[in-house]
């Protein structure tokens, strides 16, 4: 049995403290993986002390100067040999004990037939903070998701901590680049659910290869400026803005889908989404007529 490989990914922008960090405090928990890739997606890139930092620590790094998550994810798809590719935020690291799970795990899906392998998947998140002890656990960190229960939907992918099938995510064109933090575009959100959609685009059977890998958590540092109701409303109206445009192409299952996810989980920023979408989808198909 060929064991499936990992790379880790973590693409940053502007935050070479941050970065810098988040491969210290994993340094620990890296070895299942084949390569830990850092993706430098600031134009003018990297200060050459990092680099070498970087570099000392074992760390590949490729240069993306077209800013824009998503196009710096894609850029990490591509450049990867990997079976599989993890990525972590630039303010995350990896919690005690991952490397021990992902072996687990990898176990798992290595005894799998490579065509039921999950396509998409992620981690508990433990989302902490220095400066606010404030934790947020969505329906997708408390385990709702599992390969090994296709009773549970996938829902709501996490960008802080998820993997891909690297070669299907390239097969159906990675990352929409128009979503995925991108300052022109209004820094949109949705770039994991809209390449989730596209995975299981006439397939039902994908969204049953969604894994959910329990114990495989991060540490993902939020600060106090991203507890406030202020921030928290800008986010919602632009997770709003960006929902409509993952779903105005969506079938009605899977608009119902999303309904009911976020109906199950009433925050305030799902609720700020939805009402969000529910006038967008009023502006265009009622309005209009």
């Amino acid at each position: 049995m060929d064991k499936v490989t990992f790379d880790l990914a973590i693409c940053t922008f502007g935050r070479p403290d941050c970065v810098l960090s988040a491969v210290e405090r994993s340094k620990s928990e890296l070895s299942e993986f084949s390569s830990l890739i850092v993706i430098d997606n600031n134009p003018t890139g990297l200060a050459n002390d990092v680099k070498e930092v970087l570099i000392g620590a074992g760390v590949k790094i490729v240069h993306e100067p077209k800013a824009g998550l998503s196009t710096a994810r894609n850029r990490a798809l591509n450049f990867s040999s990997a079976d599989y590719l993890w990525f972590i935020d630039d303010d995350a690291s990896l919690v005690e004990g991952f490397a021990a799970h992902l072996n687990r795990h990898r176990n798992l899906i290595s005894e799998c037939h490579p065509d039921v392998r999950p396509s998409f998947g992620g981690g508990f998140i433990l989302a902490a903070s220095t400066e606010s002890n404030i934790s947020t656990i969505g329906p997708f960190e408390l385990g709702l998701l599992s390969c090994m229960n296709p009773l549970h939907p996938f829902s709501q992918p996490w960008g802080a901590n998820m993997f891909v099938d690297r070669q299907r995510a390239v097969r159906v064109g990675g990352f929409d680049p128009n979503l995925g933090w991108v300052k022109e575009a209004g820094s949109l959100l949705g770039e994991e659910d809209d390449l989730y959609l596209r995975l299981c685009k006439g397939n039902p059977e994908e969204q049953n290869r969604a894994f959910f890998a329990d114990g495989c958590g991060v540490n993902h540092w939020i600060p106090i400026t991203r507890r406030k109701f202020s921030w928290l409303m800008k986010r919602a109206f632009k997770g709003g803005r960006s929902n409509f445009i993952v779903y105005q192409h969506a079938s009605k299952a899977e608009l119902f889908q999303s309904f009911r996810s976020c109906i199950r989980n009433p925050n305030k920023d799902n609720l700020f989404r939805l009402s969000f979408v529910v006038g967008k989808m009023f502006q265009k198909y009622v309005c209009r007529r």
